[in-house]
């Protein structure tokens, strides 16, 4: 290197700061030339072998550099100034100099400069260079500013001071410091490239070893929450609704990348350009709500999502049917935030059958997904194993899955690797063209959770209730019934006792196909189901409550609401997810229409004192529309309609309740009505701040 690396020196600092012997043909020193570092395509990517003989990381010298990335890892945060270390090791004992040039590099750009270097100390220095490596180059030194605009391209070197503190050491290995602070915004992936000798200070360009390498930093993500969305449908008639509802007192901001069955970028359309990727910035307490416009005439296509945001919020998506322009069903998907192995849903083929959704969100391992479907008594009737790779999603029906043409019972979900999962029920549909579908509870399982092995014979169930679901809302006559779903996956025998409680809290006789009681008793064996729906006059009028499980063991609990405008015909149909615990905060996506439906609004108070829930409408800016306190009595009921609630007329936005005492809550969906779904829990704990300030 030394034709050009000493060019620039003036000749007083030469003579008077550098030994003769290194300088010559083997030294290295300061002001090397910029350009040595091995970036490829500049200088013909030129490492330290341009000037000092033999072949750059030869096997044979066994030594290496290597830059230490001190405080931040493998990424950098746009602006934030980092300590970096430069080590050359080197077990020959002849080394008596050690040299290195460094540089980064956008790494969509190589040509271009990615951030800026200091020296904190006086053993580094900085190049600085124009573009091309045309023109004579800057070297500043510690303490003595920084490189000139004219000067783009900046590279970290030893300093003479360094050589000399570092000359005659031996074998072993040297570390420089310096520092480096990223680009001022997110560039994408830099690369630092670095190129060393350890010389022998021999007089000569031969037998010194060069060693080079290369690192990848990512941006540092500001991501704190992931969540998971198993499954979306497009074309067909399918339309996809994207909701986030920022209730923190921060902005938030949200990428979501939608992504195809097969692992690939899945081209979405909300209006405009299609793409496969989205990006929403979102004021404290700001929410979007945003359909799908992918052209209705098209094939269906199926996938799955995943939202990555910078702080937490509720996240859903919604998928609903149109037949000439109008709705005719939906479902919602409440997403994940923790991807697991096991799962159980309810499941039943009949005109129409129960879906199931699995997505990989590895971007590396495939999942062996083992699938098992038993039947009420819990006996195995089916079972398949499907090789799901990274990325992909994977969707069908129960009779397709399983080869079945009758059955009712449950799914048993498997995996050797973390997925995420959604069912669908369709069993009130009347035949495949006339949907009527819903989102089955999450049926996500912890993963040391042991199974019910499909034999139908379990232990026998404990002889305590400790196990407890609450139920917020059912609904019965005036053209309602409410189904009673319990899903035992445990390897014991189980006894659940079911209480129905009117809005005072008082008993409320619910009838059954068996009796009409305000309790039953079920004993539900060791894989198997309970799928019970009421029978009521659908000519009565609406009753409408809340109920409380107890059973020995754990199971999937919930309820399911199902609407028949005509007495016969199902309409619609919730879900109702089973709470194991109440709490004082919960937030939801809320609308109205003033000469329409709304979102409906069910609570009931578990606890033993009254309650009083404080209601507050916020649009989809953030701000307060309108507020009202509903007081509960201990064991009370109550369900209204936000809109008329508050008055608000035409709104879109988000409700936050707020309550004395720990309650359990349900927002429903009805928009499209009389297609309505459920919407997803809205629970928080108990000290969330809200952007509204409670």
């Amino acid at each position: 290197m030394e034709h050009k690396r000493l060019f620039w020196l003036k000749v007083s600092v030469l003579l008077s700061a550098v030994p003769a012997l290194l300088w010559a043909n083997s030294g290295l020193k300061g002001a090397l030339a910029p350009g040595y570092s091995g970036v490829p395509g500049e200088n013909g990517g030129a490492t330290c072998t341009a000037c000092h003989t033999g072949v750059t990381n030869d096997p044979a010298n066994h030594g290496s550099v290597s830059i230490n990335f001190l405080q931040s890892g493998l990424t950098y945060s746009p602006n934030v100034t980092q300590q970096l270390s430069v080590t050359i090791t080197e077990p020959a004992s002849s080394v008596r100099g050690w040299g290195f040039q460094l540089t980064a590099r956008q790494a969509s750009a190589t040509n271009t400069v990615a951030g800026s270097f200091t020296s904190n100390d006086t053993q580094t220095e900085v190049i600085c260079s124009q573009a091309g490596l045309t023109g004579t180059p800057t070297f500043i030194n510690f303490g003595a500013g920084t490189c000139p605009a004219s000067s783009p391209l900046q590279y970290v070197e030893q300093s003479q001071v360094g050589y000399s503190a570092t000359q005659n050491t031996g074998s072993g290995s040297v570390t420089f410091f310096f520092n480096w602070t990223p680009p001022a915004t997110n560039v994408g992936n830099v690369i630092f490239y670095i190129a060393a000798v350890a010389a022998n200070n021999d007089g000569t360009a031969q037998f010194d070893h060069s060693y080079a390498t290369s690192y990848t930093l990512a941006p540092a993500s500001a991501i704190t929450n992931t969540y998971y969305f198993p499954h979306l449908a497009l074309g067909g008639g399918w339309q996809t609704v994207l909701t986030y509802v920022n209730y923190s007192q921060q902005a938030v901001t949200c990428e979501t990348n939608f992504i195809a069955d097969n692992g690939t970028p899945l081209l979405v359309n909300f209006g405009g350009t299609s793409s496969a990727t989205r990006t929403d910035v979102l004021a404290p307490g700001a929410e979007i709500h945003q359909i799908s416009q992918n052209d209705p005439a098209s094939a269906t296509v199926g996938g799955w999502a995943q939202g990555q945001c910078t702080g937490p919020l509720k996240a859903s998506l919604l998928f609903r049917n149109f037949v000439g322009g109008v709705a005719t069903t939906e479902a919602s998907v409440n997403a994940s935030t923790i991807p697991t192995t096991k799962f159980v849903t309810y499941g039943q083929v009949a005109a129409t059958a129960t879906g199931v959704a699995i997505s990989n969100p590895s971007a590396t391992q495939s999942a062996t997904v083992n699938l098992m479907a038993l039947d009420s008594f819990g006996v195995r009737k089916g079972s398949t194993t499907k090789i799901i790779k990274p990325g992909n999603h994977f969707a069908d029906t129960v009779n397709s899955i399983f080869g079945l043409n009758s059955f009712t019972g449950s799914v048993q979900v498997s995996s050797d690797n973390p997925v995420v999962s959604l069912s669908i029920n369709a069993e009130a549909s009347p035949n495949p063209q006339q949907l009527v579908v819903s989102s089955l509870p999450p049926g996500d399982l912890d993963l040391s959770t042991q199974l019910a092995n499909g034999s139908g014979f379990g232990n026998p169930p404990a002889s305590t209730f400790n196990y407890t679901y609450y139920f917020p809302h059912f609904a019965v006559s005036g053209n309602w019934q409410t189904v009673l779903i319990y899903v035992n996956y445990s390897l014991d025998n189980v006894q659940c006792k079911t209480n129905f409680m009117d809005t005072t809290g008082a008993p409320l006789a619910v009838p059954f196909a068996a009796n009409t009681s305000p309790n039953r008793t079920d004993n539900i064996p060791s894989g198997g189901e309970l799928h019970d729906i009421s029978t009521a006059d659908p000519t009565k009028p609406l009753v409408s409550g809340w109920a409380i499980g107890s059973c020995t063991g754990p199971v999937k609990a919930s309820l399911l609401f199902r609407y028949y405008p005509n007495g016969i015909t199902a309409a619609g149909e919730a879900a109702v997810n089973a709470s194991t615990t109440g709490t004082t905060r919960f937030v939801s996506f809320a609308q109205s229409v003033a000469s329409g439906a709304s979102t409906g609004l069910a609570y009931a108070n578990i606890s033993a004192s009254p309650a009083s829930v404080t209601i507050v409408a916020v649009d989809s800016t953030g701000a307060q529309r309108g507020s009202t306190v509903v007081n509960l009595p201990a064991g009370g009921h109550d369900s209204k309609n936000l809109g008329p609630l508050l008055g608000l007329g035409n709104f879109t936005g988000s409700v936050q309740n707020i309550s004395t005492q720990s309650i359990i809550n349900l927002e429903l969906n009805a928009e499209a009505f009389p297609v309505f779904s459920s919407l997803p829990a809205g629970d928080l704990a108990p000290n969330t701040p809200l952007s509204t300030g409670f």
